[in-house]
């Protein structure tokens, strides 16, 4: 697990600004939780934590039940990596995090996955934690590029779902 650092969360939620308020989360790769809980924290509607490790989701759930929020959250064990599981069919989301593993190429993979399934809603955002040396080539089109940071050895980009 590798959780975001205090400055790149702060500077993720300035940019998104007014988008949290009564959104729609879901949060891959989630880990620590950190930036689902901090959606939930600024208004999020429901929050969504995906990860694979059990250890990941029962921190998670500690922290969901520590702050009373337990009505809207869910949080599924699902290994992305092999397929997007119980997410099928899930209604479509108004943003999301993805913070996967460095080096594997699970970003672009994943926000591919995510078109085609058409988890995202019109407009969505997605919140793409990297390396910064990577970027996002092979993406499928409907993710349009609004805004990328560097920080340090991470990236975050921001895209925006201009599908119908």
């Amino acid at each position: 697990m590798r959780p975001t650092a205090d400055r790149v969360k702060e500077s993720v939620f300035g940019v998104l600004a007014d988008l949290v308020e009564e959104a729609r989360v879901l949060d891959l790769f989630a880990g620590s939780g950190a930036l689902g809980l901090e959606a939930m924290s600024r208004g999020a509607l429901e929050v969504i934590f995906v990860d694979r490790q059990p250890g990941a989701l029962e921190t998670i759930r500690r922290n969901v039940e520590a702050l009373g929020l337990q009505e809207r959250a869910r949080l599924l064990k699902i290994d992305l990596i092999r397929g997007p599981g119980r997410l099928r069919g899930e209604a479509p989301f108004d943003l999301v995090f993805l913070d996967p593993p460095y080096g594997r190429g699970l970003e672009v993979r994943t926000l591919n996955m995510i078109a085609r399934l058409e988890l995202a809603a019109a407009e969505a955002v997605a919140v793409v934690e990297q390396p910064a040396a990577e970027g996002l080539e092979g993406l499928d089109p409907s993710w349009r590029l609004l805004e990328r940071r560097a920080y340090g050895q991470t990236a975050v980009a921001f895209l925006l779902n201009e599908a119908p």
